[in-house]
Protein backbone atom coordinates (compact mmCIF):
# COMPACT_ATOMS: atom_id res chain seq x y z
CA UNK A 1 0.00 0.00 0.00
CA UNK A 2 1.50 3.35 -0.99
CA UNK A 3 1.43 6.09 1.51
CA UNK A 4 2.67 9.71 1.97
CA UNK A 5 2.57 11.84 4.78
CA UNK A 6 2.68 15.68 4.01
CA UNK A 7 4.02 18.19 7.07
CA UNK A 8 3.69 21.94 6.54
CA UNK A 9 6.78 23.01 8.42
CA UNK A 10 6.75 26.54 7.74
CA UNK A 11 3.38 28.95 6.27
CA UNK A 12 2.50 28.04 3.29
CA UNK A 13 -0.11 28.44 0.41
CA UNK A 14 -1.21 26.29 -2.70
CA UNK A 15 -4.90 25.42 -4.82
CA UNK A 16 -6.02 22.84 -3.53
CA UNK A 17 -5.25 19.64 -1.95
CA UNK A 18 -6.79 16.01 -2.62
CA UNK A 19 -5.35 13.39 0.24
CA UNK A 20 -6.11 9.77 -0.65
CA UNK A 21 -5.89 8.90 -4.45
CA UNK A 22 -8.50 8.86 -7.15
CA UNK A 23 -8.85 6.69 -10.21
CA UNK A 24 -7.88 10.01 -11.88
CA UNK A 25 -5.01 10.91 -10.19
CA UNK A 26 -3.79 6.95 -9.79
CA UNK A 27 -0.65 6.58 -7.49
CA UNK A 28 -0.47 7.69 -3.69
CA UNK A 29 -2.91 6.05 -1.60
CA UNK A 30 -3.26 7.18 1.28
CA UNK A 31 -2.53 10.62 2.27
CA UNK A 32 -1.76 12.17 5.55
CA UNK A 33 -1.24 16.02 6.21
CA UNK A 34 0.31 17.08 9.51
CA UNK A 35 0.97 20.33 10.61
CA UNK A 36 4.27 20.37 12.24
CA UNK A 37 4.07 23.28 14.38
CA UNK A 38 2.27 26.59 14.32
CA UNK A 39 2.21 27.12 10.83
CA UNK A 40 -0.64 28.57 8.22
CA UNK A 41 -1.51 26.88 5.33
CA UNK A 42 -3.76 28.85 3.07
CA UNK A 43 -5.93 27.20 0.05
CA UNK A 44 -7.29 29.22 -2.25
CA UNK A 45 -9.53 25.95 -3.59
CA UNK A 46 -10.84 23.02 -2.03
CA UNK A 47 -9.66 19.90 0.49
CA UNK A 48 -10.84 16.62 -0.14
CA UNK A 49 -9.63 13.94 2.66
CA UNK A 50 -10.49 10.63 0.98
CA UNK A 51 -10.01 9.43 -2.38
CA UNK A 52 -11.67 6.39 -4.16
CA UNK A 53 -11.26 3.54 -6.54
CA UNK A 54 -9.64 1.28 -3.72
CA UNK A 55 -11.04 1.39 0.15
CA UNK A 56 -7.31 1.90 1.08
CA UNK A 57 -7.30 5.37 -0.51
CA UNK A 58 -7.85 7.48 2.59
CA UNK A 59 -7.07 10.62 3.92
CA UNK A 60 -6.11 12.39 7.63
CA UNK A 61 -5.22 15.87 8.56
CA UNK A 62 -3.69 16.21 12.25
CA UNK A 63 -3.49 20.23 13.08
CA UNK A 64 -1.06 21.34 16.13
CA UNK A 65 -1.63 23.71 18.32
CA UNK A 66 -1.46 27.30 16.95
CA UNK A 67 -1.73 26.27 13.56
CA UNK A 68 -4.36 27.21 11.02
CA UNK A 69 -6.04 25.73 7.70
CA UNK A 70 -7.42 27.88 5.68
CA UNK A 71 -9.63 26.03 2.22
CA UNK A 72 -12.79 26.98 0.56
CA UNK A 73 -14.61 23.89 1.13
CA UNK A 74 -13.50 21.01 3.38
CA UNK A 75 -14.44 17.56 2.14
CA UNK A 76 -14.75 15.00 4.62
CA UNK A 77 -15.08 11.26 2.51
CA UNK A 78 -15.60 10.66 -1.20
CA UNK A 79 -18.54 10.17 -3.36
CA UNK A 80 -16.76 8.06 -5.62
CA UNK A 81 -17.24 4.09 -6.24
CA UNK A 82 -15.41 2.28 -3.50
CA UNK A 83 -14.30 5.26 -1.06
CA UNK A 84 -10.94 5.45 0.68
CA UNK A 85 -12.11 4.38 4.62
CA UNK A 86 -11.64 5.54 6.93
CA UNK A 87 -10.81 8.99 6.85
CA UNK A 88 -9.77 11.47 9.38
CA UNK A 89 -9.71 15.25 10.75
CA UNK A 90 -7.90 15.92 14.04
CA UNK A 91 -7.80 18.44 15.95
CA UNK A 92 -6.80 16.93 19.27
CA UNK A 93 -3.72 19.22 19.52
CA UNK A 94 -6.08 21.78 18.93
CA UNK A 95 -5.25 24.44 15.86
CA UNK A 96 -7.92 26.37 13.68
CA UNK A 97 -9.48 25.13 10.17
CA UNK A 98 -11.07 28.19 8.93
CA UNK A 99 -13.45 27.07 5.84
CA UNK A 100 -16.14 28.71 3.58
CA UNK A 101 -18.20 25.31 4.11
CA UNK A 102 -17.58 21.99 5.32
CA UNK A 103 -19.49 18.72 3.31
CA UNK A 104 -19.51 15.06 4.34
CA UNK A 105 -19.84 12.21 1.88
CA UNK A 106 -21.54 9.49 3.56
CA UNK A 107 -20.26 6.28 1.76
CA UNK A 108 -17.28 5.80 3.84
CA UNK A 109 -16.55 6.32 7.71
CA UNK A 110 -15.51 9.07 8.28
CA UNK A 111 -13.96 10.68 11.89
CA UNK A 112 -13.55 14.04 13.33
CA UNK A 113 -11.96 14.65 16.87
CA UNK A 114 -12.90 18.38 17.63
CA UNK A 115 -9.85 18.08 20.36
CA UNK A 116 -8.88 21.49 22.00
CA UNK A 117 -9.26 22.83 17.75
CA UNK A 118 -11.38 26.01 16.21
CA UNK A 119 -13.74 25.66 13.38
CA UNK A 120 -14.15 29.13 12.01
CA UNK A 121 -16.99 29.25 9.42
CA UNK A 122 -17.07 31.99 7.27
CA UNK A 123 -19.25 32.23 4.63
CA UNK A 124 -23.22 30.97 4.18
CA UNK A 125 -23.48 27.32 4.80
CA UNK A 126 -25.28 24.87 6.03
CA UNK A 127 -23.27 22.35 8.38
CA UNK A 128 -23.44 18.69 7.63
CA UNK A 129 -25.96 16.19 8.78
CA UNK A 130 -23.69 14.13 10.59
CA UNK A 131 -19.95 13.82 11.73
CA UNK A 132 -20.13 17.72 12.64
CA UNK A 133 -21.97 16.79 15.55
CA UNK A 134 -19.21 18.30 18.59
CA UNK A 135 -17.06 20.92 18.46
CA UNK A 136 -14.96 22.71 20.67
CA UNK A 137 -14.64 26.19 19.33
CA UNK A 138 -16.98 27.30 16.83
CA UNK A 139 -16.82 30.23 15.22
CA UNK A 140 -19.57 32.42 12.59
CA UNK A 141 -17.51 34.84 11.04
CA UNK A 142 -19.95 35.34 8.07
CA UNK A 143 -22.74 34.67 6.35
CA UNK A 144 -25.57 32.55 7.36
CA UNK A 145 -24.60 29.60 9.21
CA UNK A 146 -27.16 27.02 9.78
CA UNK A 147 -27.25 23.94 11.58
CA UNK A 148 -28.34 20.68 9.88
CA UNK A 149 -28.08 18.20 12.65
CA UNK A 150 -28.30 18.88 16.57
CA UNK A 151 -24.85 19.73 18.29
CA UNK A 152 -22.37 20.23 20.55
CA UNK A 153 -20.46 22.83 21.91
CA UNK A 154 -17.88 22.70 24.54
CA UNK A 155 -15.90 25.49 24.56
CA UNK A 156 -17.22 29.38 23.22
CA UNK A 157 -19.27 29.70 20.19
CA UNK A 158 -18.51 32.99 18.93
CA UNK A 159 -20.58 35.05 16.31
CA UNK A 160 -18.32 37.66 15.52
CA UNK A 161 -19.66 38.23 11.75
CA UNK A 162 -23.13 37.00 10.37
CA UNK A 163 -26.02 34.58 11.99
CA UNK A 164 -25.96 31.29 13.61
CA UNK A 165 -29.23 29.66 12.69
CA UNK A 166 -30.18 26.73 14.49
CA UNK A 167 -33.36 26.49 12.74
CA UNK A 168 -34.90 23.77 14.71
CA UNK A 169 -32.24 21.85 15.80
CA UNK A 170 -30.02 22.40 18.98
CA UNK A 171 -26.67 23.15 20.45
CA UNK A 172 -25.97 21.79 23.57
CA UNK A 173 -23.36 22.09 26.36
CA UNK A 174 -22.10 25.54 25.28
CA UNK A 175 -19.38 26.37 27.46
CA UNK A 176 -19.74 30.64 26.44
CA UNK A 177 -21.02 32.39 24.39
CA UNK A 178 -19.45 35.40 22.45
CA UNK A 179 -20.97 37.89 20.19
CA UNK A 180 -20.42 41.28 18.83
CA UNK A 181 -23.53 42.80 16.82
CA UNK A 182 -25.06 39.32 15.80
CA UNK A 183 -27.56 36.98 15.75
CA UNK A 184 -28.56 33.79 16.52
CA UNK A 185 -32.06 32.55 15.80
CA UNK A 186 -33.98 29.70 15.31
CA UNK A 187 -36.59 27.02 17.16
CA UNK A 188 -34.32 24.90 18.46
CA UNK A 189 -32.44 25.36 21.85
CA UNK A 190 -29.47 27.04 22.93
CA UNK A 191 -28.21 25.22 26.29
CA UNK A 192 -25.83 26.70 28.33
CA UNK A 193 -23.31 24.97 30.04
CA UNK A 194 -21.23 28.94 30.70
CA UNK A 195 -22.01 32.70 30.36
CA UNK A 196 -22.89 35.03 27.39
CA UNK A 197 -20.77 37.85 26.25
CA UNK A 198 -21.48 40.83 23.91
CA UNK A 199 -18.84 42.81 22.58
CA UNK A 200 -18.85 46.86 21.47
CA UNK A 201 -20.21 47.13 17.78
CA UNK A 202 -22.31 49.79 15.80
CA UNK A 203 -25.24 47.30 16.07
CA UNK A 204 -26.81 45.14 18.73
CA UNK A 205 -26.48 41.57 19.43
CA UNK A 206 -30.04 39.32 19.36
CA UNK A 207 -30.86 35.85 20.39
CA UNK A 208 -34.20 34.79 19.25
CA UNK A 209 -33.64 31.17 19.62
CA UNK A 210 -35.11 29.97 23.36
CA UNK A 211 -31.98 29.41 25.97
CA UNK A 212 -31.78 27.30 28.47
CA UNK A 213 -29.35 27.75 31.40
CA UNK A 214 -28.47 24.71 32.19
CA UNK A 215 -28.90 24.27 35.44
CA UNK A 216 -27.06 26.99 36.63
CA UNK A 217 -26.59 31.14 37.12
CA UNK A 218 -25.76 32.74 33.96
CA UNK A 219 -24.00 36.00 33.48
CA UNK A 220 -24.88 38.00 30.61
CA UNK A 221 -21.88 40.25 30.26
CA UNK A 222 -23.38 43.01 28.08
CA UNK A 223 -20.93 45.76 26.38
CA UNK A 224 -22.37 49.39 25.76
CA UNK A 225 -22.90 49.56 21.78
CA UNK A 226 -24.46 52.50 19.40
CA UNK A 227 -27.79 50.59 19.61
CA UNK A 228 -30.54 50.55 21.99
CA UNK A 229 -30.74 48.06 23.64
CA UNK A 230 -27.22 46.13 23.63
CA UNK A 231 -28.53 42.63 23.35
CA UNK A 232 -32.01 41.63 23.06
CA UNK A 233 -33.01 38.46 23.84
CA UNK A 234 -36.23 37.87 22.36
CA UNK A 235 -37.04 34.04 22.81
CA UNK A 236 -37.93 31.89 26.53
CA UNK A 237 -35.27 31.74 28.67
CA UNK A 238 -36.02 28.64 31.01
CA UNK A 239 -34.41 25.88 32.92
CA UNK A 240 -33.10 25.75 36.07
CA UNK A 241 -30.40 28.39 37.16
CA UNK A 242 -30.91 32.71 37.07
CA UNK A 243 -29.54 35.25 35.47
CA UNK A 244 -27.44 38.13 36.34
CA UNK A 245 -26.93 41.11 33.87
CA UNK A 246 -23.19 42.87 34.08
CA UNK A 247 -21.43 45.11 31.76
CA UNK A 248 -22.20 48.73 31.09
CA UNK A 249 -24.61 48.39 28.23
CA UNK A 250 -28.29 47.40 28.21
CA UNK A 251 -30.03 44.23 28.45
CA UNK A 252 -33.57 43.83 26.71
CA UNK A 253 -35.50 41.02 28.51
CA UNK A 254 -38.55 40.57 25.59
CA UNK A 255 -40.35 36.99 26.02
CA UNK A 256 -43.18 36.82 28.54
CA UNK A 257 -42.67 33.10 28.47
CA UNK A 258 -39.49 33.17 30.56
CA UNK A 259 -39.46 30.33 33.00
CA UNK A 260 -35.95 30.14 34.73
CA UNK A 261 -36.31 29.22 38.33
CA UNK A 262 -33.47 31.00 39.65
CA UNK A 263 -32.77 35.04 40.65
CA UNK A 264 -32.72 37.73 38.62
CA UNK A 265 -30.21 40.18 39.26
CA UNK A 266 -28.83 43.59 37.71
CA UNK A 267 -25.52 44.37 38.68
CA UNK A 268 -24.15 46.89 36.03
CA UNK A 269 -25.51 48.79 33.31
CA UNK A 270 -29.89 48.24 32.37
CA UNK A 271 -31.85 45.51 32.46
CA UNK A 272 -34.78 46.47 30.69
CA UNK A 273 -38.28 44.82 30.55
CA UNK A 274 -39.22 44.50 26.78
CA UNK A 275 -42.97 43.00 26.45
CA UNK A 276 -46.35 42.88 28.27
CA UNK A 277 -46.86 40.12 30.34
CA UNK A 278 -43.95 39.72 32.59
CA UNK A 279 -40.87 38.98 31.02
CA UNK A 280 -39.23 37.98 34.60
CA UNK A 281 -40.84 34.81 36.33
CA UNK A 282 -43.57 35.71 38.85
CA UNK A 283 -41.06 33.27 41.26
CA UNK A 284 -37.94 34.94 40.57
CA UNK A 285 -36.24 36.99 43.65
CA UNK A 286 -35.18 40.14 42.01
CA UNK A 287 -31.65 42.18 42.65
CA UNK A 288 -31.29 45.56 41.60
CA UNK A 289 -27.61 46.76 42.26
CA UNK A 290 -27.58 48.75 38.86
CA UNK A 291 -30.72 49.92 36.94
CA UNK A 292 -34.23 48.07 36.17
CA UNK A 293 -35.86 50.02 33.89
CA UNK A 294 -39.67 48.81 33.38
CA UNK A 295 -39.81 50.28 30.32
CA UNK A 296 -44.01 50.98 30.60
CA UNK A 297 -44.79 47.61 31.85
CA UNK A 298 -45.83 45.99 34.82
CA UNK A 299 -44.08 43.27 36.24
CA UNK A 300 -44.26 40.47 38.92
CA UNK A 301 -41.46 39.12 40.71
CA UNK A 302 -40.50 36.73 43.98
CA UNK A 303 -39.02 39.27 46.36
CA UNK A 304 -37.27 42.73 45.57
CA UNK A 305 -33.17 43.71 46.88
CA UNK A 306 -30.45 45.19 46.28
CA UNK A 307 -29.27 48.94 45.98
CA UNK A 308 -29.85 50.18 42.27
CA UNK A 309 -32.87 52.27 40.76
CA UNK A 310 -36.35 50.82 39.50
CA UNK A 311 -37.35 53.29 37.04
CA UNK A 312 -39.49 53.25 33.83
CA UNK A 313 -38.27 55.58 30.66
CA UNK A 314 -41.59 54.84 28.52
CA UNK A 315 -45.64 54.54 29.91
CA UNK A 316 -48.26 56.02 31.45
CA UNK A 317 -48.10 53.78 34.81
CA UNK A 318 -47.30 50.71 35.88
CA UNK A 319 -46.75 48.54 39.26
CA UNK A 320 -43.86 45.84 40.19
CA UNK A 321 -45.04 43.37 42.52
CA UNK A 322 -42.87 42.08 44.98
CA UNK A 323 -42.87 39.37 47.52
CA UNK A 324 -44.67 35.99 46.61
CA UNK A 325 -41.67 33.93 47.11
CA UNK A 326 -42.51 34.94 50.72
CA UNK A 327 -38.83 35.78 51.66
CA UNK A 328 -37.88 38.83 53.56
CA UNK A 329 -35.60 41.60 51.70
CA UNK A 330 -34.08 45.14 51.63
CA UNK A 331 -34.29 47.47 49.32
CA UNK A 332 -31.60 50.62 49.71
CA UNK A 333 -31.93 52.19 46.29
CA UNK A 334 -33.99 54.22 44.99
CA UNK A 335 -37.77 53.83 42.86
CA UNK A 336 -38.61 56.52 40.66
CA UNK A 337 -41.11 57.63 37.86
CA UNK A 338 -38.41 57.66 35.44
CA UNK A 339 -40.19 59.54 32.79
CA UNK A 340 -43.48 57.61 33.00
CA UNK A 341 -46.92 59.18 34.65
CA UNK A 342 -46.06 57.24 37.56
CA UNK A 343 -44.45 53.87 39.41
CA UNK A 344 -46.71 51.64 41.97
CA UNK A 345 -45.27 49.17 44.13
CA UNK A 346 -47.59 46.28 45.88
CA UNK A 347 -46.22 43.94 48.43
CA UNK A 348 -47.49 40.68 48.79
CA UNK A 349 -46.43 37.32 50.47
CA UNK A 350 -45.83 36.53 53.98
CA UNK A 351 -42.51 37.73 54.19
CA UNK A 352 -40.87 41.39 54.90
CA UNK A 353 -39.90 43.94 52.30
CA UNK A 354 -37.50 47.21 53.75
CA UNK A 355 -37.25 50.13 51.79
CA UNK A 356 -34.29 52.55 52.98
CA UNK A 357 -33.63 54.69 50.31
CA UNK A 358 -34.83 57.69 49.22
CA UNK A 359 -37.84 56.93 46.90
CA UNK A 360 -39.77 59.36 44.34
CA UNK A 361 -42.27 57.07 42.90
CA UNK A 362 -45.83 59.03 42.85
CA UNK A 363 -48.46 56.52 42.44
CA UNK A 364 -49.64 54.05 44.78
CA UNK A 365 -47.84 51.36 47.52
CA UNK A 366 -50.15 48.95 48.54
CA UNK A 367 -49.01 46.45 51.67
CA UNK A 368 -51.35 43.39 50.29
CA UNK A 369 -49.28 40.73 52.35
CA UNK A 370 -46.30 40.23 54.95
CA UNK A 371 -44.23 43.25 56.60
CA UNK A 372 -43.55 46.52 55.39
CA UNK A 373 -40.48 48.78 56.73
CA UNK A 374 -40.65 52.06 55.96
CA UNK A 375 -36.68 52.88 57.43
CA UNK A 376 -36.24 56.10 55.52
CA UNK A 377 -38.20 59.47 55.47
CA UNK A 378 -39.13 58.55 51.53
CA UNK A 379 -39.37 55.47 51.96
CA UNK A 380 -42.95 55.39 49.39
CA UNK A 381 -42.11 58.12 47.70
CA UNK A 382 -45.12 60.96 47.50
CA UNK A 383 -46.69 57.49 46.70
CA UNK A 384 -50.51 56.75 48.63
CA UNK A 385 -50.38 53.67 50.87
CA UNK A 386 -52.68 51.34 51.39
CA UNK A 387 -52.40 49.23 54.09
CA UNK A 388 -54.84 45.84 53.77
CA UNK A 389 -56.42 43.45 56.23
CA UNK A 390 -54.33 41.28 58.23
CA UNK A 391 -50.46 42.82 57.63
CA UNK A 392 -47.97 44.42 59.60
CA UNK A 393 -46.60 47.71 59.02
CA UNK A 394 -43.10 48.94 60.60
CA UNK A 395 -40.11 50.43 61.38
CA UNK A 396 -36.75 48.55 62.08
CA UNK A 397 -34.15 51.42 60.51
CA UNK A 398 -32.79 51.72 64.03
CA UNK A 399 -34.38 55.63 64.84
CA UNK A 400 -38.07 57.00 64.56
CA UNK A 401 -39.33 57.55 60.98
CA UNK A 402 -41.67 60.16 60.34
CA UNK A 403 -42.68 60.49 56.49
CA UNK A 404 -41.70 63.78 54.88
CA UNK A 405 -44.22 63.84 52.24
CA UNK A 406 -47.67 63.38 54.48
CA UNK A 407 -48.59 60.33 51.83
CA UNK A 408 -51.94 59.80 52.19
CA UNK A 409 -52.78 56.57 53.98
CA UNK A 410 -55.77 54.38 53.50
CA UNK A 411 -56.41 51.61 55.77
CA UNK A 412 -58.30 48.61 54.34
CA UNK A 413 -58.76 46.33 57.26
CA UNK A 414 -56.44 45.24 60.42
CA UNK A 415 -53.03 45.59 60.76
CA UNK A 416 -50.57 45.27 63.17
CA UNK A 417 -46.72 47.53 64.02
CA UNK A 418 -43.75 45.60 63.87
CA UNK A 419 -40.87 47.74 64.25
CA UNK A 420 -38.83 48.36 67.18
CA UNK A 421 -38.82 52.06 66.38
CA UNK A 422 -41.83 54.91 66.34
CA UNK A 423 -43.08 55.46 62.93
CA UNK A 424 -45.29 58.76 61.88
CA UNK A 425 -47.21 58.15 58.52
CA UNK A 426 -47.29 62.25 58.53
CA UNK A 427 -50.47 62.54 60.38
CA UNK A 428 -48.86 62.63 64.10
CA UNK A 429 -49.76 59.35 64.93
CA UNK A 430 -47.56 57.19 66.21
CA UNK A 431 -48.02 53.30 65.54
CA UNK A 432 -45.75 52.26 68.41
CA UNK A 433 -48.14 53.35 70.37
CA UNK A 434 -51.37 53.12 68.46
CA UNK A 435 -50.92 50.04 66.34
CA UNK A 436 -53.11 46.88 66.81
CA UNK A 437 -57.00 47.09 65.39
Amino acid sequence: MNEVTVTVAANAACASIQLGATPATGGISFGTLTFGGAFQLIVSGNVAVGGDGFNSRRGTINFASGSLLDASIVTLGSSGGTPGTPNLIDMTSGGTLRVDGLSVNAGPVNNWTPGSGTVELQSTNTLPSSVFTSFNNLTINGGTNSLGVDVSIGGTLSVTSGVFALGAFNASSVGAVNMTGTSITGTGTLTLAGDVTTNASPTASTISAPINLGGSTRTFNVDDTAAIPDLNVTAAISGGGGIIKTGIGSMNLANAGNSYTGSTTANQGILRIAAFGGVIPDGSALIVNSTLDLNGYSETVGSLAGSGTVTSNAGATMTLTAGGDNTSTSFSGVIQNGSSTGVSLYKTGTGSLSLSGNNTYSTSTWLLGGTLNINSTSAIGTSALTIFNGTTIGNTSGSAITLATNNTVTLSGDFSFGGTQDLNLGTGQSLLDQHEV
